[in-house]
């Protein structure tokens, strides 16, 4: 029903009341001063506590989902009412138990919210609803929204899927934020299943930005997985010249097997527990520009891993001096730890520093890796003294080792991080040390005799 209980005054300014009842909602309205000639005035709605059951009929972006749950609304115009988004408004926004879900069974369940708009700030409180299975608590304050914002919005959650979070905000945003140009969550569904196992969980989410006029800071995204912690900050300042971002990552105890659980073992890159450091920046007012100015640098260790893919052993045991040595034959290269300081620039990660410590070898390396995979490194093996006994042994040779270690033997590796690696070694020629029995005397390996330390020689690329 619609009642109404207006005043004409001038013949063209109206004022008054009205009430209209639409699916279960009880909507009462206030004119003010409304001038009939310009359009210009005030109108304040405010509703009663409503079932949304039955409203995706009246609401295009809800018609294709079901609807659930109580609601109250209180709004209030002031300017040209002819012009709605142009008018300036404030709105109180009550939500209790409301679903929202797709026929698909996408969307939110169980949502409560306390909103307040207006162009002065942007409040919500108690906002809890539940998506792809997850509960998520949203807090924002947000003031001077049309000068200079300025504000924090935090997200809270014991545990997030985010594959299932992906599916239902790709279903929302299609319904709800239409454009010619929709963000792509494809391509973030491509990104997430190259770096994340299925099923995964975020523990103990957190996220917490903060906004400051042109600049917005992510002040904090933290939350733990796959055994391990992830921790961002970073900051985006958007002036009128020219952008520019920067970001602060650190992995800490990620387990690598985790990443390639039920793959096969060809599929298998890297195993053992990623620790993570690192700062990338750059500019640009596009992503391509963004990743054309990306520069960053940091450290990285792997303890207790294992290379799947790199075969050490194969190539050595085709070297005339090492067929005899007894140096197993894993095609795989297992590690206490891996470790680096990095740089990366113009879409390659690069090294001169890498140190691989194994059981059977001591590795050096310096190289790069490209976004792709690519990987173009120079290494120097060391054999370990149990394994320089033994080849000294097979070589029958009167020298003796006295606790050193046998190299450097250069390799050359080149191919892609996912592939099988089999390096190629760079000497052209390998000496047995003298006095050797063997027959023939053009292996030599007496320059590749250096004395290595190992806890000296640890300290010394700066690692406690």
């Amino acid at each position: 029903g619609l009642n109404l209980d207006f005043l004409l005054k001038g013949g063209s300014l109206l004022s008054g009341d009205f009430s209209v009842w639409i699916e279960g909602a009880t909507v009462k309205g206030a004119v003010a001063s409304l001038d009939l000639a310009t359009g210009r005035g005030e109108l304040t709605l405010l509703t009663n506590k409503f079932d949304l059951a039955g409203w995706q009929s009246l609401l295009t972006s809800f018609a294709n989902y079901e609807m659930s749950g109580g609601a109250k609304v209180l709004m209030s115009l002031k300017g040209n009412l002819t012009q709605l988004r142009e008018a300036e408004k404030m709105v109180n926004l009550t939500l209790e138990g409301v679903t929202i879900l797709s026929r698909e069974g996408r969307g939110i369940r169980d949502a409560t919210l306390l909103l307040d708009a207006s162009p002065l700030a942007l409040r919500i409180k108690e906002a809890r609803f539940m998506i792809g299975g997850s509960p998520v608590e949203i807090k924002t304050e947000i003031y001077d929204l049309k000068e200079h914002p300025r504000g924090t919005l935090e997200i809270i959650s014991p545990g997030l899927d985010p594959f299932a979070l992906l599916e239902h905000l790709k279903e929302l945003s299609s319904s709800f934020f239409p454009s010619e140009k929709p963000f792509s969550w494809e391509n973030v569904g491509v990104l997430m299943e190259r770096f994340l196992p299925k099923p995964i969980l975020w523990e103990d989410f957190i996220l917490i930005l903060r906004i400051e006029g042109e600049k917005l800071f992510l002040q904090d995204l933290k939350f733990r997985t796959l055994e391990g912690n992830l921790n961002f900050q970073g900051q985006i300042d958007r002036p009128p010249a020219r952008a520019s971002f920067s970001l602060d990552v650190q992995l800490d105890r990620i387990a690598l097997a985790r990443i390639f659980e039920g793959l096969e073992e060809t599929q298998k890159i890297l195993e053992g527990n990623l620790f993570f450091k690192g700062r990338f920046q750059g500019e640009g007012g596009t992503r391509e520009e963004a990743a054309r100015s990306l520069v960053g640098e940091g450290t990285l260790l792997i303890a207790n891993g294992e290379w799947p893919g790199l075969d050490l052993v194969s190539p050595l045991k085709s070297l005339a001096p090492f067929h005899e040595v007894p140096l197993g034959a894993s095609a795989s290269t297992p590690f206490s730890d891996l470790r680096a300081g990095w740089n990366y620039k113009e879409g390659r990660f690069e090294t001169d520093d890498l140190l691989i410590r194994s059981e059977d070898f001591w590795i050096e390396g310096k190289g790069n890796l490209s976004r792709e995979g690519a990987l173009n490194s120079r290494l120097e093996v060391y054999l370990s003294k149990f394994l320089t006994e033994q080849a000294f042994q097979s070589w029958q040779a009167g020298e003796r080792t006295e606790g050193k270690q046998l190299g450097p033997v250069p390799f050359l590796l080149v191919g892609n991080l996912a592939a099988h690696l089999s390096p190629s070694c760079g000497a052209k020629s390998l000496f047995l040390p003298r006095g050797s029995r063997k027959q023939n005397d053009l292996f030599r390996l007496g320059p590749f005799l250096r004395s290595r330390t190992s806890p000296l020689h640890y300290r010394s690329h700066g690692q406690a």
